[in-house]
């Protein structure tokens, strides 16, 4: 399991109010003068031992504990177009690479966001990415990938663990209602459930299950009531 404090309590100084972040944080970007060349900056540096990440910053909601980089919902052919970014993208890291030494990858993760906000087809895109472009074979090596309840569908799994996922990271929170209303995550508790048998019928691997502590109005007997939960399922 994974374990996150939530946002200071009602009534205590709330430091990172409206604070986001991103990788790396925004306040690290500003013009580079001379604009170095990306073939340059990897000049000398190891390639045989890479990690592969590809960000898909799409969610349902934003839920209230969040400051990572992610808008909600992708009108129109929004999707389409980021899958056609970051293939660009790829494209241009893998040029970068160059030739002198063939690109060895040792993991590789789909994070965000939430990675399965995508639909199946699309989550076949972004692995054809990672693997044509970036010369990565996902079945050779460790792949997780960040998922929630209600995209956690049948059809997106068996995509994920067809191309090779070993571990996926399901962002459930808490177990009860009232804290995930709490933390601006409204989902419920079968649902919850119900995309824990469909992890475990698609036989991933490895389940990892985010949990928050420190939710307004959380207690130590539902926090332990969470923790048990989640442990059922043995993660």
């Amino acid at each position: 399991m994974t374990l996150a404090p939530a946002a200071a309590p009602t009534g205590l100084p709330r430091p990172y109010q409206s604070y986001t972040y991103a990788y790396p944080h925004k306040t690290a970007y500003r013009p580079l003068v001379p604009r170095p060349a990306l073939k340059d900056l990897w000049t000398g540096e190891s390639r045989r031992s890479l990690s592969l990440y590809l960000h898909i910053p799409f969610c349902e909601i934003r839920c209230g504990f969040c400051n990572l980089f992610t808008r909600i919902g992708a009108p129109g052919d929004l999707t389409g177009r980021y899958l056609d970014a970051v293939r660009r993208q790829a494209a241009a890291m893998r040029e970068a690479l160059g030739d002198e030494e063939t690109p060895r990858f040792a993991n590789a993760a789909f994070g965000g966001g939430t990675p399965t906000f995508l639909e199946a087809a699309e989550l076949e895109r972004l692995c054809d990415i990672a693997e044509q472009e970036m010369g990565a074979d996902l079945r050779a090596i460790p792949l997780s990938v960040e998922a929630s309840p209600s995209t956690a569908t049948a059809d997106r799994l068996a995509v994920l663990v067809e191309r090779g996922t070993t571990r996926l990271s399901l962002g459930v929170q808490s177990f009860v209602e009232e804290e995930s209303r709490a933390a601006v995550r409204p989902q419920r508790r079968s649902e919850v459930e119900a995309a824990l048998g469909r992890i475990r019928e698609a036989a991933v691997p490895v389940l990892n299950i985010d949990l928050i502590y420190g939710i307004d109005g959380q207690t130590a007997a539902s926090w332990r009531h969470s923790l048990d939960a989640a442990l059922a399922w043995r993660p």
